[in-house]
């Protein structure tokens, strides 16, 4: 019997302190309770955060409380007065430490559900805001990244080439692959301008998103844009449209990121806000500065000055990415075989700065041998995308030739 009075001591005390501590953990950690105890609980490590809340939030304070709770539990379990209280009592202090418990969760249940879908939007709408602003800071070299369309219609598709390379695609990269669904709630847009430069991009707030895995292409034309989506990720395909068009991402890159400041980031990183302490440290980690001072300026203009365009432009095009999108306008020549061909830079070599010129650049799109495809031949001129490998880089006559691998 005293061994079985002894456990149930134990048990009864350690009951009592554990309601005290949820009752502290409800008072300083709200959100974190109501995840817990009637959230999805989706997160990782969201548990483990929430448990290290107060010794971040109060780590002093936090530190004395364990102690004191540790010292505690030794003085009820080794102390007379003590251990008869909750030997004597027992039923009493469980019922009522059960009775806590049952209370301070429907406390949290009715007054924290409106907070813990704040925290939730909060987050996501900072989430949102943040990846606007890093967009915004980079507009200028994802302008030039290879943009793959989400439906295309080929009018020229080399499928036995595309089966090719696409059966060379690791087998790893493919099975990552996810169909993302979103759904959004609220349109944000920003706007930021550092000088003669300005942009503006949209994105969504409030996403919820929703990951299934993509079935295996099947067909040449899916084949294709999973094909150019490998080429952007892996190999850094970029796209070309004209020379001035080259020129203005350079100038936007460099303008915005010294225009474009981000604020210091939340110290919870991307865990769920618990209070509305972190809420606001939230808050003003999704703002980033923009900062348009005469100084800011004068700097981006020696930036500018310190860059040599046309060394950076002939350098690129002589070694280019494996693969690139050509966009734009293209001749046909119909002398000989199949070719499209594209200004980037015109013979006058005006790129729109004065007193400037650069060397004319022509994109050369060559065929397959027997190659006579009509929806090409239709028009002498037209408006096309080309995806292509790369033959050879930019040469002592200006041309970049690219083989078609899709046009559209």
């Amino acid at each position: 019997m005293t061994k079985a009075y002894s456990s149930a001591k134990r048990v009864v005390t350690l009951f009592f302190f554990l309601a005290v501590a949820f009752v502290i953990y409800s008072v300083f950690a709200p959100v974190w309770v109501y995840g817990v105890l009637f959230g999805k609980l989706e997160e990782p490590g969201f548990v483990s955060y929430g448990l290290g809340a107060p010794f971040r939030d109060f780590p002093r304070l936090s530190v004395i409380a364990v102690f004191l709770i540790i010292a505690l539990i030794i003085v009820s379990l080794v102390a007379r007065r003590a251990s008869r209280f909750f030997t004597r009592r027992a039923l009493v202090v469980f019922l009522g430490s059960v009775g806590v418990f049952i209370v301070t969760a429907t406390i949290v249940r009715v007054s924290c559900e409106g907070l813990y879908k704040e925290a939730t939007q909060i987050r996501n709408d900072v989430a949102g805001q943040r990846a606007m602003n890093d967009m915004m800071r980079n507009v200028g070299e994802i302008s030039g990244k290879g943009q793959v369309p989400e439906v295309a219609y080929f009018l020229y598709l080399d499928r036995t080439q595309v089966t090719s390379l696409y059966s060379q695609i690791e087998p790893e990269w493919l099975e990552k692959k996810r169909i993302v669904t979103e759904s959004s709630s609220e349109n944000a847009k920003a706007g930021g301008s550092a000088g003669p430069v300005s942009g503006e991009l949209a994105v969504s707030r409030g996403q919820q998103r929703q990951s299934v895995q993509e079935p295996p292409a099947t067909t040449p034309e899916r084949k294709c844009q999973k094909l150019m989506q490998y080429a952007v990720d892996r190999k850094g395909a970029k796209q070309y449209q004209t020379g001035f068009l080259w020129l203005l991402f350079n100038f936007v890159d460099v303008a915005n990121k010294r225009t474009i400041k981000p604020a210091r980031e939340a110290q919870l990183g991307t865990q769920l806000p618990l209070n509305r302490a972190e809420m606001r440290e939230l808050k003003a980690s999704g703002d980033f500065i923009f900062d348009n001072s005469a100084e800011t300026n004068n700097q981006i203009n020696q930036d500018l000055k310190q860059k040599d365009r046309k060394k950076l432009l002939t350098s690129e095009l002589t070694s280019p990415p494996d693969f690139i999108f050509v966009k734009g306008n293209f001749r046909l020549s119909k002398t000989g075989a199949l070719l499209l061909m594209h200004d980037f830079i015109g013979e006058d070599g005006n790129m729109g700065i004065k007193g400037d010129r650069f060397r004319p650049i022509q994109f050369e799109v060559t065929f397959p041998p027997g190659t006579n495809d009509a929806d090409l031949e239709k028009n002498q001129r037209a408006q096309l995308t080309v995806f292509g490998k790369v033959m050879h880089g930019l040469d002592q006559k200006g041309i970049v030739e690219v083989r078609a691998l899709a046009v559209y």
